[in-house]
């Protein structure tokens, strides 16, 4: 499949969906995605949408079918996450954004089949998909990455309404270092401005915003800041690394666990003999279920816990370490730097922002 992201492949009426308002102004869907385009979020996103679509495609032609239980499993866990108690909630929220019950199953289902690739690679037949649009706007929403474009933009938005708009000399400085960052021809780059339906000094007042916004990210992000919200998150930001085995019942999950505590066996082994899968998963322990925090985090290594049930499934868990936070690690860095955004922009934002899109609908 070799699609280049333009705004043209997407219906109109989707595009003029309302998303938010902001400073006096209304913000349509349209607007979230040349801010993205513009931002740069599009290309590597488009790659992942291609590849997943590729490995189903390559199934199919290899008449190979999804296990239906793990493609539900995923659906029920996105549902259960929302509060999409039933189709009925779940087919009117789908279609608050445009998408159908088909379009739910169809991006689970190559969900399913890009994470049963091995790290091998997905080569896929170069084909075109029948309907590109409704592949992308589905990729996009249900994988939440709209989302988090809209609220980039909303971001940009509030930051920059007491900031004057660039003369007609400050806006070239900024066009030529965008177009220099990208590499392009002047023949490249206007034609990137048909394909997004923007124009020069728009793209100018998308990325002076962009600019503030990087600007006061960098002071809310300092060093000091930093240290200060690692030890006030410090139990939060404990990472725990947990053996898991999902049994169907609670019979099967009780008499794993016996197997384990009583007769001394590995999880692994437990789960190897009685049929199901162990899996290796890393937390934070804020994202535990409630139900299982305080058992995780007063457990020695090695420790396998009491049965517990989750989404439809019940677990056991072994706990294989306890690790403190720190700076150094990306993830505790990544969740410390949101930590702070959100602190400096999320006040901002619930002054200055409405959005159009209600916010229970938002993945």
């Amino acid at each position: 499949m070799n699609q280049t992201p333009r705004l043209q492949v997407l219906p109109e009426d989707w595009l003029n969906l309302p998303a938010f308002e902001a400073g006096g102004r209304s913000f349509l869907f349209r607007d979230v995605l040349q801010a993205a385009a513009v931002r740069g979020n599009l290309d590597s996103f488009l790659q992942q949408t291609v590849r997943a679509w590729q490995a189903m495609a390559q199934a199919q032609e290899s008449g190979l079918e999804s296990e239906r239980t793990s493609v539900e499993a995923l659906m029920e866990e996105y549902r259960y996450e929302r509060d999409l108690v039933s189709a009925e909630e779940t087919e009117r929220w789908l279609e608050r954004w445009g998408l159908t019950p088909e379009d739910f199953l169809d991006y689970f289902t190559r969900q399913y089949w890009v994470n049963c690739d091995s790290g091998s690679g997905i080569s896929g037949p170069d084909l075109e998909p029948p309907e590109w649009s409704n592949l992308w706007i589905a990729d996009m929403v249900l994988s939440g990455e709209w989302v988090r474009w809209a609220r980039q933009l909303a971001t940009e938005v509030v930051c920059g309404l007491d900031v004057q708009p660039a003369s007609t000399e400050g806006m070239q400085p900024l066009l030529d270092r965008f177009k220099q960052g990208r590499g392009w021809s002047e023949g490249t780059w206007a034609q990137w401005l048909t394909d997004w339906e923007l124009q020069p000094a728009r793209v100018a007042e998308i990325l002076r915003r962009q600019e503030i916004v990087q600007n006061r990210q960098r002071k809310a992000l300092s060093p000091s800041a930093r240290e200060l919200v690692v030890d006030e998150q410090r139990m939060a930001l404990v990472r725990v690394d947990l053996e898991v085995v999902g049994f169907d019942s609670e019979e099967a999950a009780k008499e794993g666990y016996s197997c384990a505590v009583s007769d001394g066996l590995s999880l692994e082994l437990v789960a190897r003999e009685s049929g199901y899968t162990l899996e290796h998963r890393s937390f934070f322990l804020r994202d535990l279920p409630d139900g299982l925090k305080m058992a995780v985090l007063s457990a020695y290594p090695g420790a396998i816990l009491p049965p517990h049930p989750e989404g439809g499934m019940v677990d056991v868990y072994r706990v294989v370490r306890h690790t403190e936070p720190t700076l150094a690690d990306p993830e505790v860095s990544g969740a410390i730097d949101a930590i702070l955004i959100q602190r400096h922009f999320g006040d901002l934002e619930s002054r200055e922002v409405r959005w159009l899109m209600n916010g229970d609908s938002l993945p």
